[in-house]
């Protein structure tokens, strides 16, 4: 009974959450030109290494990556104290746009050099955990149509309709406006006067 207690109580422990690097682009520790491919080979296993020279027998020439967002690399490389040095554990791309790399594809796994810090990486390939979740710009897909010029229909003289002309409508001539009552009484007092003048000679 005392062991069953005590393993229930080990199980509700808090476990310590695992912390996953992430890499966003150059820092302190970028590698540059100072972590050589003959290096980053030795940071291989032999495994790896096999794989990766059968590669490079098939195709000499790197290939190129695009790096989103998301994008787990198991093997990262830095320059620190003076040295180059690789971590094997997981490390998350944390990226708003892609981000370029040259290497080799060996299918489930792609050993590359990173354009943006010159670190050398292994991509786990078929993994991808998105930390930004920033959508990518999608670029606008150009559609070019090609118009004949157009041409008039020919015109048959035995079909055409002639409109004739309108004659211009005459000129309304406008009513008369009638006198306000007050221009009526003014012109009546006038009168009114005249007649007493005449009366009055």
């Amino acid at each position: 009974m005392k062991a069953a207690l005590l393993a229930l109580a080990l199980l509700c422990q808090p476990a310590s959450a695992a912390v996953i690097e992430t890499w966003s682009g150059p820092g302190p520790n970028a590698c540059r030109d100072r972590c050589t491919l003959e290096w980053a080979e030795t940071q291989l296993t032999d495994d790896e290494l096999a794989q990766l020279k059968a590669k490079q027998e098939e195709q000499p020439d790197p290939a190129l990556f695009l790096v989103e967002d998301g994008t787990v690399f198991t093997l990262m490389s830095y320059f620190k104290d003076g040295k180059p040095i690789a971590y094997r554990t997981w490390t998350v791309a944390a990226l708003t746009e892609f981000e370029t790399a040259w290497g080799w594809d060996m299918g489930e796994w792609a050993f590359v050099r990173l354009d943006a810090c010159g670190n050398w990486a292994i991509i786990k390939k078929g993994t991808t955990i998105p930390v930004l979740s920033v959508p990518k710009p999608i670029a606008p897909s150009v559609q070019v149509f090609l118009t004949p010029p157009v041409t008039p229909a020919p015109v048959d003289p035995c079909c055409v309709i002639v409109v004739p002309p309108v004659d211009p409508v005459d000129p309304v001539d406008p009513s008369p406006v009638p006198i306000p009552l007050p221009g009526l009484l003014l012109l009546g007092a006038l009168s009114c006067f005249a007649v007493l003048k005449g009366k009055s000679k």
